[in-house]
């Protein structure tokens, strides 16, 4: 049975880390089915640290999922010293009534074997200019510029690990098409990462892409694209393209229109990432409709008679139902809610779905 608890950072991301050091740990934990979180133990490797509450007030996401009254104070923040010789440190949730839920572990060795990577990262971020807080928020939903830009490199960090999970050699991705870009979040990792590949993006809004062109640095590319295809691209011109929380606005009809235009536009060898509502979402948002989903492995729901393309327009879909709709597409790799199979921080796209695709009848792009 999978988990009905929500735990996840907030902080300190990668790159931020300081070893021999106090560091901020923040996030969120509530359970959408069973008893109240209490705290949370804190392990360095076998040892125990301390157990420190998840009591703080959280009006945000109490606002999204007042059905659920643990969500009323279901943050926490508490100091931790991260000793450079740990390999990892263990946060395991505690319940109301003493018993232990999940665990997530931060894995500060994984991070000091790459610390050159996230140093030039980092580096070269300070160099890139940041949207406002407005134009944030039609992204995000917050207004927090700081939030986003230390975003930015455990998202490059970790879509890059669900592709080499999923067997991609990352080396041979030189263009890259992230469609519904924003201001360029993700894109903006990728050029960090190399600036040398070919990196475009578009997006339905023009307020957006308008920022992106005008403040990010070549070779970022940004065009305004329809709510539906075709893409002034190419046939075969990406090695990637990837759709983070795309499909989840859109209705089936539209999906399948843009499935059949990124097949064109992707080169032979071609990898498709998508990020979708799954399980999770249907519990936490719509649970009146989770027989429904079950049985039909798909919905949309829409709110306040929103157009879709809008944060009101949303579509779920199940793992076989996701299967069938790209049946254009090889699945190579495939991970449920983004972070709890495989302890991915920081997810892409909170707790969506996330499934690498191969372009079918093309070699695969493997180790």
């Amino acid at each position: 049975m999978a988990s009905t608890l929500i735990f996840a950072l907030d902080s300190p991301q990668y790159h931020l880390l300081e070893k021999d050091a106090s560091n901020r740990f923040s996030g969120l934990a509530f359970d959408y089915h069973s008893k109240p979180v209490q705290g949370i133990n804190v392990y360095q490797e076998d040892r125990f640290v301390g157990n420190f509450p998840v009591n703080t007030v959280s009006e945000d996401i109490h606002r999204h999922f007042s059905h659920i009254p643990s969500t009323r104070n279901c943050r926490f923040a508490f100091d931790l010293f991260i000793d450079s010789r740990a390999a990892f440190y263990a946060l395991e949730i505690v319940y109301e009534d003493d018993s232990i839920g999940d665990v997530i572990r931060y894995g500060a060795s994984e991070i000091t074997a790459r610390q050159d990577w996230f140093d030039v990262l980092h580096g070269r971020l300070k160099n890139i200019s940041s949207p406002s807080g407005d134009l944030v928020f039609e992204t995000q939903g917050i207004r927090d510029v700081t939030a986003y830009n230390n975003s930015i490199i455990p998202g490059i960090y970790n879509m890059q690990t669900y592709l080499t999970k999923s067997g991609v050699e990352l080396n041979r991705i030189k263009s890259v098409l992230d469609i519904g870009c924003g201001t360029g979040r993700l894109l903006v990792g990728w050029y960090l990462d190399n600036p040398d590949r070919h990196l475009f993006g578009c997006d339905i809004n023009p307020s957006l892409v308008d920022w992106a062109g005008a403040n990010l640095p070549d070779p970022m590319r940004f065009r305004q694209n329809g709510l539906l295809p075709p893409l002034p691209y190419q046939t075969g011109e990406f090695d990637l393209v990837y759709l983070v929380s795309v499909f989840t606005h859109l209705s089936l009809e539209a999906q399948k229109l843009w499935l059949s235009e990124i097949k064109r536009i992707l080169a032979p060898n071609g990898i498709l990432l998508a990020t979708l509502h799954g399980d999770i979402y249907i519990q936490l948002s719509q649970p009146a409709k989770y027989n429904d989903f079950q049985q039909q492995g798909y919905l949309e729901v829409v709110h306040r008679n929103e157009d879709e393309g809008s944060n009101n327009y949303a579509a779920y879909h199940g793992l076989e139902f996701a299967e069938e709709l790209f049946h254009d597409f090889d699945l190579i790799g495939y991970y449920p809610r983004g972070n709890m199979e495989t302890q991915v921080l920081f997810p892409v796209a909170a707790f969506q779905d996330v499934y690498v695709f191969k372009k079918n009848g093309a070699t695969a792009m493997t180790i």
